[in-house]
């Protein structure tokens, strides 16, 4: 579309933004065809067991694939990797995050890329940019503690290929979960299917609100006024707006003609008076108060200047000098 100036991808845009589409300021298109052979991932929200941990790991491990294990404490995160490794003892279990040295994490990543370690016990690190279609089980650690679209995200990164994928969120019994915690682990639940982003970010809008239109707030409710009337009031500019029709502005240009030049610099012999076209007088700059007629005049006596140089010819003016006067006459015009 030639109209289109700025495109932003996103497979779940933030409340503000999604509000500035369904407002009408912003255009919105959904793209809910998924990539051929890919199945929706099976996701399962539970209270956290050491025993479960065992059985999906094993049953990927079985299958020949590789497991995830998303602890999002790097203080803790050694020792969620050793009680992994006594968990699993035949599987090799390595560990990333994003405080580990540059060379350190880029070895433990190349490991687990070439299918030399069975499972990776990291942080949120790995929430987008990884694509390894034999990882297809990941287990989220203290899912409640992670908003929609981290969770999107990282269930985003198993099920890359024809084969199943299971995605586990794992809360703790004894610490209870709040309000938004219970809502959020209930939409990506429900939005197991493939191309649920939007549908997740619709859930997000309604859970932390729409946030400031002009402001720095990306989520948070009008609580001033409520999102109702907000949308009702923001409704009438928005529509006003869309219905002015942008007109570009042309670029004026206005020139002397040649014919005109010619007559203005070699008048006709006994005529001592020069006629100049006014529709053909340039048009003063917004700056000038100088009327048009003055300023073609001006630029008739400087060309008539550069004509004392030339002598006349029968079959025309000739400039004494090197080069043509028709060359002048091809710039100007």
């Amino acid at each position: 579309r030639a109209e289109l100036d700025v495109m932003t991808l996103t497979a779940t845009p933030i409340p503000r933004t999604l509000n500035l589409a369904l407002s009408g300021i912003r255009d919105l298109s959904t793209i809910e065809t998924p990539p051929e052979d890919r199945h929706p991932v099976a996701t399962r929200v539970t209270e956290a067991s050491l025993e479960l941990v065992r059985d999906a790991l094993l049953r990927e491990l079985e299958r020949g694939g590789q497991s995830y294990y998303v602890h999002n404490r790097v203080e803790s995160i050694e020792a969620a990797a050793e009680q992994i490794r006594r968990l699993v003892p035949d599987a090799r279990v390595v560990v990333g995050h994003g405080q580990m040295e540059e060379r350190a994490l880029e070895r433990v990543m190349g490991e687990f890329v070439r299918g030399e370690a069975q499972i990776l016990v990291c942080t949120t690190i790995i929430e987008s940019g990884l694509d390894i279609p034999n990882a297809n089980t990941i287990i989220i650690d203290r899912a409640d503690r992670l908003g929609l679209a981290q969770l999107y995200q990282l269930r985003g990164r198993v099920g890359r290929s024809s084969r199943r994928a299971w995605c586990y969120l794992l809360y703790r019994r004894e610490e209870a979960l709040t309000d938004d915690a219970r809502k959020r682990l209930k939409a990506i639940f429900d939005a197991s299917h493939l191309g649920a982003g939007f549908q997740l970010a619709l859930a997000d809008l309604e859970i932390r609100g729409a946030g400031d239109l002009l402001g720095g707030e990306q989520s948070g409710h009008i609580a001033a006024v409520g999102f109702d009337l907000y949308s009702q009031l923001l409704a009438a500019p928005v529509v006003k707006v869309a219905s002015r029709r942008v007109v570009a502005p042309q670029r004026s240009s206005t020139f002397l003609s040649r014919r005109t030049l010619q007559r203005a610099m070699w008048p006709t012999r006994g005529s001592d008076s020069i006629s100049i076209d006014a529709s053909a007088s340039p048009t003063p700059t917004p700056r000038s108060t100088r009327s048009p007629k003055s300023c073609a005049t001006d630029s008739v006596r400087r060309l008539q200047r550069r004509s004392d140089s030339w002598k006349w010819h029968d079959s025309g003016p000739v400039r004494a000098r090197r080069g043509s006067p028709h060359s002048l006459l091809r710039r100007v015009a």
